[in-house]
């Protein structure tokens, strides 16, 4: 248990700085001891003690009680303090149990006294109470899930980057700052997230209603733009048709759609830009808008695209993984949407006892909360926070770009960081080495840190582009360890217990092609939409096949003429047979689709077509039967 330490005396109760101002009054001449101590309350014994600086472990000014002193010094304490703010800035942050042990191995490491608990070989509870309270700069929280590939491709040439392709497609298209518009898809449960609730003291668990265990979920599509408004959302169903009650009670303008998997795919993503185009206000048809979206693969759809260009839309892709610090809508729309979602569900169960929300209920529910979460600062403080408008490159934090700094390899003494996709629109590396200085200015400002014995910088300007500096680990050295306080050289410091992680080379790795990433660029730019036309040249190629082989279907008794034609295509088709329903071949069938063959004439046929269960072990077509 821990202890419930009261103090009892009223010892010491002075205070340091007013100790340090009477020392320098009795030491000037302006006062005696005597008068000193009944001025300031301080007994005249301590006074002398400490103006004659006869403590031998404590310096002048500082106060303790008793026997009780603290394990580490200050300085030392200090560094401690440091070394977890940057394992924290990393991603690396220490829990409670490794503090404890690491604070036990600094102290017998370095062969103070301590106190702590040998058997376990970690610090007590007592310690780390008292480590807390005279620190009050860190505190003890809950991390949020943070995943690899976010922390590395967060850095300061990928924002630099966005931001310097962003400006020029302002300038270049002369786009209005008002019709910026962000575009993201969310997920909608029927299940909602209990909010704490008032409970019954000492009990262990508390339960709440929800619709069901796990539930469906239903895509959202949202947009909005710089000057507050929103475009009505879109709701993708998983489901294979569409019924209009879906759409009961939604927000005004809603799109539904019925996909069978609940996604955005490619063909979605155009219907919604039909959506989007229809509500976006333009005052002339070549005025342009800007839509910034994410690097997910619908968004790159050939037809989406060519709509898209068509219609003076400019789609600019983010950087790869950064959406949850550069998404206006991930930063200031979806939380607070999904806040009052769970909180519409609540309240329709208990309205509703023995019912449970289904798909039906979605739009209601939305609507309710939609109309709350779809303010105007919402809107104004999200394209803000991501410095998108008004425009501020500079607005991100270092500590925000410290996690990134993990992944750095080390070779041949320097250290590298792949360029996460800053490509052009020719796929091409986007940031030249002479533009390098301008594209990320942090790291070429730091780049002092880098010199040789002469003090000159070590790297050339012209690697300044792939150079990312790690940051600066507090290592041991003769000249900073020293403690005057104590006289006691610290030979071991945090640092050097609990490494800071830093990626390094391994033989071996990177033989395999690494894959391309689509970094910041406008995906319907001339350059993208050719790329994109090359890779659906096979895909169109085989809807002309598709469509030739359903025009073959014969509609009449053929003539002697064309009995050499219809050789030929039964040559053509003889290891590829075709559904005697819907005559298409079976090399041209989609994934999953069963094929049944006729156990009198021997043909094959669909068993949709058929309309057969799949489980059918004997089976004659209509024409056989007949």
């Amino acid at each position: 248990m821990p202890r419930n330490y009261v103090r009892k005396s009223s010892r010491q109760s002075w205070d340091p700085a007013s100790m340090l101002k009477v020392i320098e009054a009795v030491n000037n001449g302006e006062m005696g001891w005597l008068k000193a101590s009944k001025t300031y309350h301080i007994p005249q014994a301590t006074l002398r003690r400490h103006a004659l600086q006869k403590n031998k472990t404590l310096k002048k000014g500082e106060k303790r009680l008793g026997r009780f002193k603290t394990t580490f010094p200050v300085e030392v304490e200090r560094q401690l303090v440091e070394h977890l703010k940057l394992l924290e800035s990393r991603f690396f942050g220490l829990t409670r149990q490794d503090v404890l042990e690491l604070a036990y191995n600094l102290a017998v490491k370095n062969g103070f006294e301590h106190q702590f608990n040998i058997q376990k070989k970690a610090a007590g509870k007592d310690w780390l109470r008292g480590f807390r309270k005279r620190n009050r700069d860190i505190t003890l929280r809950k991390p949020e899930a943070t995943s690899a590939a976010r922390a590395q491709a967060f850095n300061k040439p990928q924002v630099a980057q966005f931001f310097k392709v962003f400006d020029q497609i302002m300038q270049k298209e002369n786009i209005d700052p008002m019709k910026i518009y962000n575009a993201d898809e969310s997920a909608l449960s029927t299940v909602q997230r209990p909010q704490k609730i008032f409970a019954t003291a000492g009990r262990k668990q508390e339960g709440a209603i929800t619709s069901a265990e796990r539930g469906s979920h239903v895509t959202i599509v949202c947009c909005m733009c710089t000057a507050g408004n929103f475009i009505p959302p879109a709701l993708i169903f998983p489901r294979k048709n569409m019924k209009k009650e879906l759409a009961d009670h939604a927000p005004a303008g809603t799109l539904c759609i019925a996909q069978e998997s609940g996604w955005m795919t490619g063909p979605v993503f155009l219907q919604w830009l039909q959506h989007f185009q229809k509500y976006v206000n333009k005052t002339s048809p070549t005025e342009k808008v800007l839509l910034i979206v994410d690097g997910h693969a619908s968004h790159k759809y050939l037809d989406a695209l060519v709509y898209a260009k068509e219609n003076g839309i400019v789609l600019l892709c983010l950087p790869p993984h950064c959406t949850h610090r550069m998404q206006p809508l991930d930063v200031a729309f979806f939380g607070p949407l999904k806040t009052y979602y769970d909180q519409a569900i609540t309240r329709w169960l208990k309205a509703h006892p023995r019912r449970v929300v289904t798909q039906f209920q979605i739009g209601g529910l939305l609507n309710e909360a939609y109309g709350k979460a779809a303010t105007v600062q919402n809107a104004t403080h999200g394209f803000a926070k991501t410095d998108i408008y008004p425009i501020n490159p500079d607005v991100f934090p270092d500590y925000m770009f410290q996690a990134s700094e993990t992944t750095n390899i080390v070779v041949d003494g320097s250290v590298q960081q792949a360029t996460n996709g800053l490509t052009d629109n020719n796929a091409q590396p986007g940031p030249s080495s002479e533009n390098a200085s301008a594209i990320d200015p942090p790291v070429q400002k730091a780049a002092n840190v880098l010199t040789d014995d002469n003090g000159q910088p070590g790297p050339s300007s012209k690697n300044t582009s792939v150079i990312k500096l790690p940051l600066i680990i507090p290592t041991a050295t003769q000249e900073n360890l020293q403690n005057s306080t104590r006289g006691v050289s610290i030979l071991v410091t945090p640092a050097d217990l609990s490494p800071v992680p830093i990626g390094s080379f391994v033989s071996g790795q990177g033989k395999r092609k690494p894959r391309k990433r689509q970094g910041t660029s406008v995906l319907n730019s001339t350059p993208n939409l050719e790329e994109a036309k090359e890779k659906n040249k096979p895909k169109l190629i085989i809807r002309e096949k598709r469509k030739r082989v359903v025009s073959r279907k014969v509609l009449a008794e053929p003539d002697e003429s064309d009995t050499e034609k219809e050789a030929f295509s039964a040559d053509e088709d003889e290891d590829d047979c075709a559904c005697i329903y819907c005559t298409e071949v079976y090399k041209f069938s989609k994934q999953g689709e069963l094929w049944l063959r006729c156990c009198s004439c021997q043909k094959w046929a669909h068993a949709d077509c058929a309309g057969v269960d799949k489980k059918t072990k004997s089976f004659v077509c209509e024409l056989c039967t007949d």
